[in-house]
């Protein structure tokens, strides 16, 4: 269970990066690239932890807090931008 909820906090961290970074594109392509981002930042930012302190809860820890201050980040510099929120045309 545990190791879901991880998961789902990981992608969540992606979408919001994604979004914030990637606000001029379509919904669904945000989506797209706030999954994969989510699932990257899952499998390298605890693995950079653990490089110093072992693979331990902690390395994971660090590594979703490092994910969830990303996608803050990308969400404070995006502030302003407007969003696209067309559903039809999909590139």
């Amino acid at each position: 269970m545990t190791g879901f909820l991880i998961l789902l906090f990981f992608l969540l961290c992606g979408m919001a990066l994604a979004d914030g970074l990637f606000r001029d594109q379509h919904r669904l392509v945000r989506i797209w690239l706030g999954l994969c981002a989510g699932l990257m930042l899952m499998m390298w930012l605890p693995t950079l932890y653990a490089f110093f302190i072992g693979f331990t809860r902690t390395a994971q820890r660090l590594g979703a807090g490092t994910a969830a201050g990303l996608a803050a980040l990308a969400q404070i510099l995006a502030r302003g931008r407007r969003r696209e929120k067309r559903w039809t045309d999909m590139p």
